[in-house]
């Protein structure tokens, strides 16, 4: 009961400021949003790989930016010492219980798509160690 409380509760706070999110200059809809921000992902940009995962999964974008920067400054080979790997410091065990497991934890296009996901069916808690730099 806990846990369905907690994940209303993340539901709605995500809800509210997804909505608040900037539109993506000459789009009037999330589909031309998705479309432009999945072709800028491709040509290497990392920001627009948060717009992709912030529009694929209703997080919002500052949300993801905020805990990347926080967790690996934007870099995306960095491994922690902990064996934390990639631009969102995805733990071995936590990568793999994603669909995006195939894919590599150390690419911005995988990355934040598989954060995204998280933090939509899951919440922020996997990355409570770093809330002091990114939370609000």
């Amino acid at each position: 009961m806990r846990r369905l409380v907690a994940a209303v509760a993340v539901s709605a706070v995500l809800a509210s400021t997804a909505s608040a999110e900037a539109r993506l200059p000459g789009c009037n809809s999330k589909v031309c949003e998705l479309r432009v921000a999945a072709k800028a992902c491709k040509r290497s940009e990392p920001v627009a790989c948060f717009t992709r995962a912030s529009l694929l999964h209703r997080v919002p974008r500052s949300l993801l930016l905020r805990i990347a920067r926080c967790e690996s400054t934007m870099r995306w080979w960095v491994v922690s010492s902990a064996g934390a790997m990639g631009p969102m410091q995805f733990m071995p065990g936590t990568w793999r219980s994603t669909p995006y497991r195939s894919h590599s934890p150390f690419s911005f296009k995988w990355s934040p798509i598989a954060a995204a996901w998280l933090i939509r069916t899951d919440g922020v808690h996997h990355w409570n160690p770093s809330r002091h730099c990114w939370g609000r």
